[in-house]
């Protein structure tokens, strides 16, 4: 029943995402995954093709900016970081399942370049999964998703660390609603 559909269940729309983009996860994936945490799924070509709206709700820039531009020219995280970032998406997508990416990537600080605020952001990541596409028994990786915990320095993830009518206005604007 639409009704019953949440649009900040995060969970339910990771399977939506999933299942639209025609990626499989190992289902015992779902267990580690945490409400308050990012997701973001990435192609092979480590291109964003999905962010959870924690995501969303922690950044300082508009889905316009996010989608128009590269990762890594929107945030900086010290290099020694990023190679380890890296290096664990190439994992991933090899195959490796990196479940505790704690011991790979020790928490840090990432920091948003040209947004109003440059908002600073303590990362910790906790999970690098290979994702497979679900219509196929071709068993290659084509995408990999990274599940972190992710903490506004000086604040936190919740209702009042982010404009929820700016969130939803990007969004419509997106699709094409409320266009003059």
């Amino acid at each position: 029943m639409a009704d019953d559909f949440d649009i900040f269940d995060e969970g339910r729309i990771l399977q939506i995402a999933l299942r639209e983009l025609d990626l499989a996860i190992d289902p015992k994936l779902y267990d580690e995954l945490d409400q308050n945490d990012v997701w973001e799924i990435y192609d092979a070509k480590r291109i964003p093709i999905f962010r959870s709206f924690n995501f969303f709700r922690l950044s300082d820039y508009g889905i316009d900016e996010i989608v128009s531009h590269e990762t890594s020219e929107l945030y900086e995280r010290a290099p020694e970081m990023e190679t380890k970032f890296l290096s664990c998406m190439s994992r991933a997508l090899k195959g490796e399942l990196i479940l505790d990416a704690t011991k790979e990537i020790e928490s840090h600080l990432v920091r948003e370049k040209f947004s109003f605020e440059k908002k600073t952001f303590v990362v910790t990541f906790k999970t690098f999964a290979p994702l497979f596409r679900a219509s196929h028994e071709n068993p290659s990786p084509i995408a990999v998703i990274i599940v972190s915990n992710v903490q506004l320095v000086g604040g936190e993830i919740g209702p009042e660390s982010y404009d929820e009518n700016r969130l939803l206005t990007d969004i419509f604007r997106m699709i094409g609603f409320g266009d003059d």
